[in-house]
């Protein structure tokens, strides 16, 4: 899943220090179940507003650099507090992704999105 070679440089250039590959892969054991309880939590079921973007970055996989759509939606609900309600990583942005996003979105109990700031990616129609 991670590089942990990758990591330990990317610590060492960034804050002056290293951390072992085995260091790394139990932080990352112990953070993962934290991770997908996030990822799947349940949702309010009114969003007053959404922000819904992908942007294309550049991601390493597998050695190399590669181009990949990271999709996220930030959510205001009824109280205006914000809320990220996640992110997801395709090969490229597509309406058939956004579309399993909205699913999603659905499956985690949102009923009710009152306004939705999107770009105009050609077939796209939010239904909650």
């Amino acid at each position: 899943m991670f590089c942990l070679v990758s990591i330990s440089a990317t610590i060492d250039d960034i804050y002056g220090f290293t951390l072992s590959a085995e260091t790394i892969s139990k932080i990352v054991d112990k953070v993962t179940p934290r991770l997908h309880e996030w990822q799947n939590r349940t949702l309010e079921e009114i969003y007053a507003f959404m922000y819904v973007d992908a942007l294309v970055v550049p991601i390493k996989s597998e050695g190399r650099s590669v181009n990949k759509a990271v999709y996220s939606i930030l959510g205001v609900n009824k109280d205006g507090k914000k809320e990220c309600l996640g992110f997801w990583i395709s090969e490229k942005e597509g309406t058939h992704f956004w579309l399993s996003i909205f699913d999603e979105l659905k499956a985690r109990g949102i009923k009710k999105v009152g306004f939705v700031s999107i770009d105009g990616l050609s077939g796209l129609v939010l239904q909650l």
